[in-house]
């Protein structure tokens, strides 16, 4: 079987439908269902020292890939949720740098009212349902992402578990742009904002606002340094067909971009963890709160300038970088 050039395959995670477990009598081939309870009470394990247990995960994997490998049309649809998550940031973006100039704007520097621009715009139904369709394939994307992921290491289910929830995200942006297309109005921001605030009426739900600040902050920390800073975004793109001047304005507006994107995160875990601290509600900001936040202190409308240039450098590098853009086998 040829597999599309598209597709990454990685031997030392990938498992093999020959692997016996080691104890006598006792066999474990991947694709049968290794949580067998049988198998579980004997310990046995496949080669290479794989719990017989963890059979069922990688034959998932193994289906997905194999899927993805005859039927080639299944990345290149997916892929095209790049660009609708492009369109996204690059207008949330938009919005952000009109915010940072001092400007006045009624439009919500957010993923949220981005689609609320979209909205507003001549055609809206028809816009507003491409952007559902696109969003929609693009959580279709990080579902196989999840699916492929073939380890049970910590590393492997933190992969897992941020590919999932970036298709809900997503799932959700796609499900509230597609009812408003079919009600013919403008997307409605979510009361999620609401929602963080209440929990500040018990200690442990301050701790566990605190603790989802910490966790927002430390995503954005990761992407500025991880994926802006050392540029770690490349291991997920396909340099065959690159051209020069392609790969270029890849790197700059994916370094660019991603720092930004970071930056904006680490503004909403900051202010979580500040409403956590103080009990105050008021405190608890989306991104378009956090960034006019940091707009209203001293040199804050530069910080928020720049986010909102390298939001749209993010939106143009989901763009350029689609047809690039690689599921890992």
């Amino acid at each position: 079987m040829k597999i599309p050039s598209n597709i990454r395959v990685s031997p030392s995670r990938s498992s093999f439908p020959w692997a016996k477990a080691t104890q006598p009598g006792i066999t474990c081939v991947v694709g049968d269902d290794c949580a067998n309870s049988a198998v579980q009470a004997t310990g046995a394990t496949g080669v290479g020292g794989h719990d017989c247990s963890n059979g069922a995960v990688q034959a998932t994997g193994d289906k997905v890939a194999d899927a993805v490998a005859r039927h080639g049309w299944i990345a290149a649809v997916a892929r095209v949720g790049w660009a609708a998550k492009g369109v996204v940031y690059a207008l949330m973006g938009t919005t952000a740098f009109t915010i940072g100039r001092g400007k006045t704007t009624a439009d919500d520097a957010s993923p949220e009212g981005a689609l609320g621009q979209v909205g507003g715009a001549g055609g809206q139904r028809w816009l507003l349902l491409a952007l559902a369709v696109g969003l929609a394939l693009y959580g279709t994307w990080r579902i196989l992402s999840a699916l492929l992921v073939r380890g049970t290491e910590l590393a492997d289910w933190a992969d897992r578990i941020g590919y999932v929830f970036s298709a809900v995200f997503y799932a959700f942006l796609a499900y509230t742009a597609a009812m408003a297309a079919r009600a013919g109005v403008q997307p409605e921001d979510s009361n999620s904002m609401e929602r963080a605030s209440s929990l500040l009426a018990t200690d442990w739900g301050r701790l566990g606002l605190a603790t989802i600040g910490a966790l927002i902050l430390g995503i954005g920390v990761y992407f500025v340094i991880k994926k802006g800073f050392m540029r770690s975004f490349w291991d997920d793109l396909s340099r065959s067909g690159l051209k020069p001047s392609e790969a270029l304005a890849i790197d700059v507006t994916g370094t660019f971009g991603w720092i930004s994107r970071g930056v904006a995160t680490a503004a909403v875990g900051y202010y979580f963890a500040v409403a956590a601290w103080r009990g105050d509600s008021s405190e608890v900001r989306g991104f378009d709160g956090s960034l006019r936040a940091v707009a209203s202190h001293d040199r804050g409308r530069a910080i928020v300038w720049l986010c909102g240039a390298g939001l749209v450098a993010y939106g143009i590098f989901c763009a350029v970088s689609a047809r690039h853009q690689k599921l890992e086998v």
